[in-house]
């Protein structure tokens, strides 16, 4: 994402709303937060445990490890894992 305006203030945290079909006790998949491209600096790394079904939604945060790189670069790139063996994430 570009261009974003956080209207001169630093993001303290990030939120992110998914489901997948893995049992909470699984292993989790992530997503990380770079400022800027995904060769910028790593601003927050989200947790996805398993919901355990498509239909049920939940909403993590994260905290924002460096707030003002992620200010100064106007934009995000969110990369995505998924643990040894699994082909998808979440949704």
């Amino acid at each position: 994402y570009t261009g974003l305006d956080f209207g001169g203030v630093a993001p303290r945290s990030v939120s992110v709303r998914y489901a997948n079909a893995q049992a909470p006790t699984a292993e989790p998949s992530s997503v990380d937060v770079h400022a800027g491209d995904a060769d910028g600096p790593v601003v927050a790394t989200v947790s996805l445990p398993g919901t355990g079904g498509w239909q049920y939604y939940t909403t993590v945060r994260a905290a924002v490890t460096d707030p003002r790189a992620l200010l100064d670069a106007a934009g995000a790139t969110f990369v995505f894992h998924a643990p040894s063996g699994r082909q998808w994430v979440s949704n």
